[in-house]
């Protein structure tokens, strides 16, 4: 065993288990700043930029227009900025040392859940090398920000039903730290709404003071709310969030796919969830029957964080006008998933099966991190398509056009082309490439917005112009190709 337990609630802890809960922390760590700035920025990475190099006023102004994200984010980042310049390195330690900080109220979170240390040690491998989480660690964007707030609001939550401060203390840091949640992202609600759940399930005598406490994060919330709603009202939700599909049952399936480790294998979701859904069945059936000493609660409450909240996303995409469903914003649910399952297979009744799905799932997760990161085509490289193309033309060239046909292409291509001196270049947004005008130009789009059939070269040549050299990249979804032609006008 890794552990021995004195009474109910006390480990002591075993000189292997520290050393393996010392490793596994160093390894989270380490994890999240590997290959760190081995990619470029990509299009929402570079959205984030612009926004923080507004003024403070109109920084507010223009994410509320936006849409889709509270300021938070953009705000902190701004201030990261103007104290350490625009490096890629610099860019992305932000989000990586936020993922990192976030360990702390994750560990204090099993300890308030009363976690013995073989579970603790599970869930952090489980988090550590979860291709999900490593990924968005690195994205300069809102997410790992958002893991953060969630975990320090589920510890300050399971703090206050269990009456571990005085609430006139804890209800107020409990306050702020929810503030803060629901002002990094519109899905932290979801979160307070799980709490609220919870709330009646266990602590209704301390539904008055919740419910006081959820009033005025709405209350503290409304001046925005206020000012997306006239956004909204003005421009509607379509240019901003038409890009979200409505999710269907395999949504759901591959969400959860995606927190138990992926493959591009046939049959390898369902075996994950094989692996998975075996402890997770078991230990609903032991919550059921009281079996074991089990922390009921603890199973329960994690068990409502990482399905309650999905539940609700899913179910609001069905209802609303326009679909809200993100993989990257239900982050919320990744950690009291995954540390739901390290407490399933730890509690497994023998101890050989605790050792066998132990090492199922701990290997499963490995093999998944590795294989992700293996892969060499995560993120489109835009600095070295946009530094090709400054190559492909002459030092005198001037006013050189490069036609995209959206923002995802644009973004890069302009950011890449400003911060490597390309001002001979010019990008110009248009709808059709029927619109492109001029002798000699440049062309970049992306596959999944045209098909094979119509592509804009055949477009193009139809207009009596010549393709005269083509340069390519690729993510793992995206086909970029950028192309210049010559024309006879």
């Amino acid at each position: 065993m890794f552990l021995s337990r004195q009474g109910d609630n006390s480990i002591a802890f075993t000189k292997i288990s520290f050393v393996i809960f010392i490793l596994l922390v160093c390894f989270y760590v380490v994890i999240r700043f590997w290959h760190l700035t081995i990619y470029g920025l990509w299009q929402d990475e570079i959205f984030s930029i612009y926004f923080a190099r507004l003024s403070w006023g109109e920084l507010i102004s223009s994410v509320a227009q936006d849409i889709v994200h509270p300021p938070l984010f953009y705000l902190l980042l701004k201030i990261w900025i103007s104290n350490g310049g625009e490096s890629l390195f610099w860019l992305r330690l932000f989000p990586a040392l936020t993922a990192t900080i976030a360990i702390l109220p994750f560990l204090l979170l099993c300890r308030e859940l009363k976690m013995v240390l073989a579970e603790i040690n599970t869930a952090l491998m489980l988090l550590g090398v979860n291709s999900y989480l490593i990924y968005y660690s690195q994205e300069l964007r809102m997410y790992s920000l958002l893991l953060f707030f969630t975990l320090f609001s589920l510890w300050g939550f399971v703090r206050f039903i269990d009456n571990k401060d005085d609430p006139k203390i804890l209800l107020p840091v409990l306050f702020i730290v929810n503030l803060l949640l629901i002002y990094t992202h519109y899905f932290g609600w979801l979160v307070v709404t799980t709490e609220c759940v919870c709330i009646m399930l266990w602590r209704r005598k301390q539904a008055f003071s919740f419910t006081a406490h959820v009033v005025l994060l709405a209350f503290c919330f409304a001046p925005w709310a206020y000012m997306v709603f006239r956004a909204a009202e003005k421009q509607g939700l379509k240019g901003n969030l038409g890009w979200l599909e409505r999710p269907n049952v395999s949504s759901l399936i591959w969400y959860y796919a995606i927190l138990h480790g992926s493959f591009d294998v046939p049959r390898t979701t369902f075996l994950g969830f094989l692996i998975f859904g075996f402890p997770l069945l078991l230990l609903a059936w032991q919550v059921l029957k009281r079996k074991n000493g089990l922390h009921v609660r603890s199973a329960l409450m994690l068990a409502l964080f990482s399905f309650l909240p999905v539940s609700l996303a899913f179910l609001a995409s069905q209802i609303l006008p326009q679909s809200i469903w993100g993989e990257r914003y239900l982050i919320i649910a990744a950690a009291p998933y995954l540390t739901l399952v390290a407490v399933a297979v730890n509690r497994l009744p023998h101890q050989w099966g605790r050792a066998i799905f132990i090492l199922l799932v701990t290997t499963w997760v490995t093999a998944s991190c590795v294989y992700a990161l293996g892969r060499d085509n995560k993120k489109v490289d835009w600095e070295m398509l946009t530094r090709k193309m400054m190559q492909a033309e002459s030092a005198q060239a001037k006013n050189v056009k490069v036609y995209v046909f959206e923002g995802w292409v644009a973004y890069p291509i302009k950011y890449y082309l400003e911060s490597s001196g390309g001002q001979s270049f010019e990008v110009d947004l248009i709808k059709e490439a029927r619109d492109v005008t001029g002798t000699h130009f440049w062309v970049a789009f992306r596959n999944t917005t045209w098909r094979a059939e119509n592509l804009p070269q055949d477009i193009i040549r139809s207009a009596g112009c010549q393709v005269t050299q083509e340069i390519r990249g690729r993510d793992w979804n995206h086909k970029v190709t950028i192309f210049s032609a010559e024309c006879q006008r």
